[in-house]
């Protein structure tokens, strides 16, 4: 599996809230509109988990994410944000880029596999600031997609 596998093309959603449960609310909505999903849901879903510890990562990444019953496919949206939320990340800057990820419930190693393969995309600053400068949703998906065939790695 790969991030192509999960990604869509039209993923990318700007975030308009400034809290931390705005964007958490944004991105459920988004999730649910394009998966036909409860919002509802996944937003308890996703704040629980981010009331265990934050999933602000640092350098303007947040990766919220969540397992969710019933779910047949894991789903990835992204969320960009121009003016950055405060998202409790350990270097205290305000993240600018979300990425969702939500898995079916018994898939607990290709959940973290593919944390981790988001992690090591975005680690390299070049491609952080270029996902932030990237105004359509297509170049940004490419960019990624682009960034994971580099690394060639399978999750």
């Amino acid at each position: 599996m790969h991030l192509k596998d999960i990604i869509l093309k039209d993923a990318v959603i700007e975030i308009k809230s400034r809290t931390k449960q705005g964007v958490l609310k944004e991105l459920a909505s988004a999730a649910a509109e394009k998966f036909k999903l409860s919002e509802d849901s996944l937003y308890r879903i996703i704040s629980e988990r981010e009331k265990l510890s934050s999933t602000g990562i640092e350098h303007g990444i947040a990766i919220p994410h969540g397992k969710v019953s019933g779910l047949k496919n894991f789903i990835l949206i992204i969320g960009r944000s121009s003016h950055g939320v405060d998202f409790n990340s350990p270097d205290n800057k305000p993240a600018h880029l979300f990425f969702l990820l939500l898995s079916p419930d018994e898939t607990a190693d290709t959940h973290l596999k593919i944390l981790a393969e988001i992690c090591d995309i975005l680690s390299s600053e070049k491609i952080r600031e270029n996902l932030i400068s990237l105004s359509a949703s297509e170049d940004i998906v490419e960019a990624i997609l682009k960034e994971e065939s580099r690394t060639k790695r399978n999750i």
